[in-house]
């Protein structure tokens, strides 16, 4: 249990940096 948590929260982690990373490319990019 202990290691699907920790497997859950890497990747919500991940995915929060990577639609962090898009709105930053997106918004220097302009529209």
């Amino acid at each position: 249990m202990n290691f699907y948590s920790r497997v859950n929260q890497y990747w919500k982690d991940e995915w929060n940096n990577s639609l962090k990373y898009l709105t930053l490319l997106s918004l220097a990019g302009g529209d």
